[in-house]
């Protein structure tokens, strides 16, 4: 990986400001993270009611949007930039599909005019965010979740495609410079997380997060926000038995997450799991002085199943994380982590990589605890066969995702360059995980239906990942412009 990092940068809030593009500032647009009070560059105080469809097809990047401006609603659609003069230079005002636009909106106003116009010379007006964000631009940067947006799957190959026999070595090496860079991304913002709450919580939010992917990612979030790791190493503190540390963790997530609730209100169909509610709520004794009788806990309707897998359901993650913590929370995950880290510095030989990789996992792997040996959740009595709670593939993505950006960012820190070199060689021969349906996307728009293109670490996937969101989903219907097709074609 190259040597100039994030961490290694002078002016970090120069980095912020290069990392932002049309992307994010779609996603800001699109999850209304502003301010309630928004005002459009001539003065106008307007609200955004519903901010439009996602459009992966040409003209504005929202459809449908509705304001109200001015005391009345306003529908149409929306153009989205990173200056306000971009509407000009990508000649839009001459372009047809934005004849319905109602609003111009872009990060930055590099513009004197109040409005633009048209292709029917109807006044437009625009809008600049970045004066109106809802948390500051590094906090949003952190926050925001890039990969869980709506996109279009377009079921077509691009023009990288094309003889893609003569330049697959060049496609190659530029899937492993993208996956690098993606990697550096992780790593920069762990050290963001770290300056703002330390080691431990950075390790215990962050593999909280993980257990989420993508659907329950912000309610595990919210959830590791609302029982902070000293509290509960605190109420732990002096119980010594693993099995009633576990059932004392449980009683609390279940509790403050709002499943017990959920469970509750679907109707238990199960004498087995009506007594394990009944002792985790018996364990509140325990527990329920070292939190604030004011504290709510979260709705249990926010999270999310549909579209989960039943092994990956809240309740079962949960669960794991409860077995996890158990294991190795009064230690300090701080602690363990640098444990784990001192034995890869001690692996003397490439070779044995792989097998650092395997028993690292083997370590985040859960086995089902009792009364989860073959349910999905607590509130069906269906039986399926034995599964572990935490398995290998999730352990492979907690792996990954968390404790080696975690672990590269100590290398930093240390300016060890041995061990930074260990964790490199770690991530380049990471083994490919479960596909998700951007990289399937990206691999047959990339390579088509060639049969002999075989991605098995996990580098390449994601840097088809990060040149989907740097260049496929800003240019997707405009590859003679892509600069990732004119880096294949060496034009750039």
């Amino acid at each position: 990986m190259g040597d100039k990092t994030f961490l290694e940068n002078q002016n970090n809030d120069y980095v912020y400001r290069e990392l932002i593009n049309e992307r994010i500032i779609k996603i800001i647009w699109h999850k209304k993270l502003f301010i309630d009070s928004l005002k459009t560059k001539d003065g106008e105080d307007f609200e955004i009611l519903f901010p439009g469809i996602w459009n992966f097809e040409e003209g504005p990047d929202f459809k449908g949007v509705i304001i109200k401006l001015g005391g009345r609603k306003i529908r149409g659609d929306v153009e989205i930039h990173k200056n306000l003069s971009d509407w000009h230079r990508h000649k839009h005002q001459e372009n047809s599909f934005f004849s319905n636009v109602i609003l111009n909106v872009a990060f930055w106003d590099d513009v004197e005019e109040d409005f633009v116009f048209s292709p029917i010379d109807l006044k437009i007006r625009q809008f600049e965010v970045r004066n109106f964000l809802i948390k500051s631009l590094k906090r949003l940067i952190y926050e925001i979740e890039e990969d869980n947006y709506p996109y279009y799957e377009v079921k077509k190959t691009g023009y990288c495609s094309r003889d893609i026999g003569k330049n697959l070595d060049k496609v190659i090496h530029l899937l492993n410079l993208a996956g690098e860079e993606r990697f550096q991304k992780k790593v920069e913002m762990v050290n963001y997380k770290i300056s703002q709450v330390g080691y431990e919580n950075t390790i215990y939010s962050l593999f909280m997060e993980s257990l989420g992917y993508k659907n329950n990612k912000e309610q595990f979030k919210r959830l590791a926000e609302l029982v902070p790791i000293n509290t509960l190493k605190d109420i732990l503190r002096s119980e010594k038995d693993e099995e009633e540390r576990n059932l004392i963790l449980q009683s609390i997530f279940f509790h403050f997450s709002g499943l017990k609730d959920r469970f509750l209100e679907r109707g238990i169909k199960s004498n087995e799991i009506c007594d394990y509610l009944r002792i985790l709520h018996k364990k509140q004794e325990k527990w329920s002085i070292y939190f604030d009788d004011n504290l709510t806990g979260m709705d249990n309707k926010n999270w999310k199943y549909y579209g989960v897998r039943p092994l990956n359901f809240p309740e079962r993650n949960i669960t794991g994380l409860s077995l996890f913590l158990t294991k190795f929370m009064e230690k300090g995950l701080d602690n363990w982590l640098f444990e784990k880290v001192d034995e890869l510095r001690k692996v003397k030989e490439d070779a044995q990589l792989k097998c650092y990789i395997k028993a690292f996992c083997d370590e985040l792997i859960q086995a089902p605890a009792k009364r989860w040996d073959d349910i999905f959740s607590l509130s069906e009595a269906k039986r399926g066969k034995r599964t572990k709670l935490i398995g290998e593939g999730k352990s492979l993505s907690i792996t990954l995702n968390v404790f080696l950006p975690l672990m590269f960012y100590l290398a930093i820190k240390s300016n060890d360059i041995s061990l930074k070199e260990k964790v490199t060689k770690l991530y380049d021969i990471f083994p490919a995980l479960q596909s998700n349906s951007i990289v399937r996307l990206m691999k047959y728009r990339l390579f088509g239906d060639a049969q002999n293109i075989r991605i098995s670490k996990e580098k390449m996937q994601q840097g088809l990942i990060h040149i989907f969101f740097n260049f496929c989903e800003e240019s997707i219907w405009n590859c003679e412009s892509c600069a990732f097709l004119k880096k294949i074609y060496g034009r750039i």
